[in-house]
């Protein structure tokens, strides 16, 4: 009778370190969760300020570049977190027609609350904010702490200015 012989031992985990592995892995997501939903609200406020900076510049540098008078209005009736439009009124009828849009930005993120003392903004072909003195923009995150609230003035020079601020 011959009888086998290994030449190299069993290669594998037992149940009990792999209970200990699996032990380990759900406590360190149990602690890694919390920090990761932090860092998307973070980066939702971002894209979300970048987003109407970035329309903001660009109706300003059109209205110059046009010499004529560019305007942004939200999509949905004073609704600024459905998105906005940068446009010119080519035909002088206050309404949004397809061929004066410019650019569209599309909705900001569901974690954020965008606010506005205004319903518009429209820039003249120097580039400063007709109609009003001041705009300004608030975007809060749903689960807002520290200082986490962003502002977003607009002056008459129709230069746009971020604060940061604390949750109410």
């Amino acid at each position: 009778m011959k009888t086998s012989t290994l030449t190299s031992p069993a290669r594998g985990f037992t149940f009990l370190e792999l209970m200990v592995g699996i032990v380990l892995l759900v406590i360190v997501l149990g602690l890694g969760i919390p920090s990761f939903n932090g860092l998307i609200q973070t980066s939702a406020i971002a894209s979300s300020n970048n987003g109407l900076v970035s329309a903001i510049n660009i109706a300003r540098s059109e209205a110059i570049k046009r010499h004529s008078i560019i305007e942004i209005r939200p999509i949905s009736a004073a609704n600024w977190n459905l998105g906005w439009r940068v446009w010119q009124d080519r035909n002088g009828n206050s309404a949004i027609d397809a061929n004066e849009i410019l650019r569209t930005f599309s909705a900001i993120s569901d974690r954020v609350t965008l606010t506005s003392t205004a319903n518009q903004l429209r820039f003249s072909s120097r580039g400063n904010l007709l109609d009003t003195n001041n705009i300004t923009f608030t975007l809060t995150p749903h689960e807002c702490n520290g200082e986490d609230v962003r502002q977003i003035t607009i002056p008459a020079t129709g230069r746009p200015a971020l604060t940061r601020e604390n949750c109410p």
